[in-house]
């Protein structure tokens, strides 16, 4: 099972907007990172996000690219101050490819407890707009998720989307 984890474009100050939708730049970055995934083809059969506009927003942008006539499912356990917890029993239920759209520390937190079964502080963090790529393999030991890679939103601006 891969599993795509992807913090939600920047988006607007609370101040502006009190609903904190995808700012101009926050659509740039969720629309780079589609047109990179799109190339390199990588599909899944599950694509959640939180109950935020700018998660579900994020989510809307990378749906014609991963999950092409897909559905996007509301998982609330992905809002901002949500315990990982809940997303984690919802993740290790899952057997197909899915990508989750979140924020911050949260993604952080899930990611740390996939790859470090003990509870410890998180080992990375996600600007907005970046994604990291976990797979779950079978181990001698048994199941155990390895980090296959992380785009930094930084990173797709430099390389001008990949393409």
């Amino acid at each position: 099972m891969n599993l795509y984890l992807v913090a939600h474009g920047s988006a607007v100050p609370n101040e502006k907007d009190p609903e904190r939708p995808l700012s101009e730049a926050g659509i740039a970055e969720c629309s780079r990172l589609a047109q990179l995934l799109r190339k390199w083809g990588v599909r899944v059969q599950g694509l959640v996000h939180s109950s935020k506009t700018r998660s579900r927003q994020s989510a809307q942008i990378l749906l014609p690219a991963v999950y092409p006539g897909g559905r996007l499912t509301l998982w609330e356990c992905l809002d901002p101050d949500d315990s990982p917890g809940r997303a984690l029993r919802a993740i290790r239920k899952e057997k197909v490819d899915l990508l989750l759209v979140g924020h911050e520390p949260n993604l952080a937190k899930i990611a740390t407890r996939l790859l470090v079964p003990k509870k410890i502080p998180p080992v990375l963090s996600l600007s907005p707009g970046s994604l990291l790529w976990l797979q779950r393999q079978r181990t001698e030991e048994g199941k155990a998720w390895r980090l296959l890679g992380m785009l930094r939103a930084e990173s797709l601006r430099v390389w001008g989307g990949g393409g």
